[in-house]
């Protein structure tokens, strides 16, 4: 299984349809608003994505979040 990522939409935006089948394969739970996503792990952990942040599947198939870069040094 190869990565795969989709940036979380801003406020103003609305989650392509690809994105949303795609966050319902995650075998975790997980759950989205307008202020973001948060991913619950089975060891208990959670993640919370913003907007801006992306939701990424690694190569083992598991979803974690990984931060906007800022463009600021």
């Amino acid at each position: 299984m190869s990565t795969t990522r989709y940036q979380i939409p801003r406020h103003d935006q609305e989650p392509s349809e690809e994105m949303i089948e795609w966050l319902h394969e995650n075998t975790e739970d997980w759950s989205g608003d307008e202020c973001g996503i948060v991913l619950v792990h089975t060891d208990g952990g959670e993640e919370t994505g913003f907007p801006g942040d992306w939701v990424v599947r690694d190569e083992n198939g598991r979803y974690h979040i990984e931060k906007e870069k800022s463009d600021e040094a």
